[in-house]
């Protein structure tokens, strides 16, 4: 119709279009499937959409997993540590290292190996480092006996058993009269300074007889009387040849004798012969000591009756008297001449 629009318009090419910087309409960008988030976007700036994992919404394999392999082969297996897993499933021979790189095992100790005494046992080990460990070991086939050893920075000791109450006969009550005397010291009883005997105990105590002034084993001198009331009393050597030997024997019917030996080629007894009341002495050429009851031809005897002596079955006479000079063994003729 003639008239001029008072608006200039622009037009553009397919390479630009200012107003498409921005959205009319800002829109929401959400993640869907095992993760979720949204974000605002309008094109104006850059935007970030924080994501979360769904628990349980996947699955992955070990080798999936960095350091996953590493961390689960540090530890312990469960042939060697399981929960409630029975011993034999853990059998060992080494029980030197069992424990090593381990806190606390548990294993069967078979019928070899560093072991105690018995056929096999169970077996704790408690290592503080591979040379500081302790063991103990149970013997369920002999009544339960256990016993323990240690490792001293990387030797191991020898195992010692853990005595118990099926070892020992049950004395309590020894122990018991025992405590009720109270103090040892202070009650008399043997101290470092205090050696007195006590007979009715068989402790050392004040109130008994003093000990100091008895004749100690490794010898003395004895100032009274010694009776030895033994049958048979030795004094001197008795394991070899040409050892001498003095034996005192009172117990042969009533005649006491004195016996003397080198336990090799003589031997000499004298003594009284209660069967005739003789003292005698007789001599052989071993080892065994001659025995003077009722020795009928002693190699020496003086007998009660006047004092008559015999030596080898023959008397014997004094240069005073001699029965046998009453009269010559060969008559002789006596013949006057003059």
């Amino acid at each position: 119709s003639g008239t001029w629009d008072s608006t200039w318009t622009q037009y553009f090419s397919d390479h630009y279009h200012p107003n498409a910087d921005t959205l009319t309409t800002a829109r929401t960008i959400s993640l869907g499937g095992d993760l979720s988030g949204s974000a605002s976007f309008n094109g104006s700036a850059n935007i970030t959409i924080t994501a979360a994992v769904a628990d349980d919404s996947h699955n992955h394999v070990i080798s999936n997993v960095d350091g996953l392999q590493t961390a689960l082969d540090g530890k312990q297996t469960s042939s060697t540590f399981t929960s409630n897993a029975y011993l034999q499933n853990r059998g060992t021979t080494s029980q030197n290292t069992v424990g090593d790189g381990r806190g606390v095992t548990f294993n069967y100790s078979g019928s070899s190996g560093n072991k105690p005494t018995g056929t096999d046992h169970s077996l704790m080990t408690m290592a503080y480092s591979d040379a500081w460990q302790t063991q103990l070991a149970q013997d369920w086939r002999n009544g339960g006996r256990s016993y323990i050893r240690g490792q001293n920075n990387g030797t191991w000791s020898g195992w010692s058993q853990l005595w118990s109450s099926a070892d020992f006969t049950n004395n309590s009550s020894n122990w018991d009269t025992a405590y009720g005397w109270g103090n040892h010291a202070s009650a008399g009883y043997i101290t470092d300074g205090n050696t007195n005997w006590n007979n009715t105990y068989g402790f050392i105590t004040s109130s008994d007889s003093s000990i100091t002034n008895k004749l100690p084993l490794a010898g003395g001198t004895l100032t009274g009387s010694l009776r030895a009331q033994a049958n048979l009393n030795y004094f001197g050597l008795a394991s070899g040849n040409n050892e001498g030997e003095i034996i005192i024997n009172t117990g042969e019917a009533g005649s006491p004798q004195i016996g003397f030996t080198e336990h090799g080629d003589a031997s000499w007894a004298i003594g009284i012969d209660d069967a005739d009341n003789s003292f005698k002495m007789h001599g052989t050429a071993n080892s065994t000591i001659p025995t003077i009851n009722n020795l009928a031809i002693p190699l020496f005897e003086i007998t009660t009756t006047a004092g008559t002596a015999y030596l080898n079955n023959s008397r014997i006479f004094t240069d005073a008297y001699h029965p046998n000079a009453d009269k010559w063994t060969t008559a002789r003729t006596l013949t006057l001449s003059g």
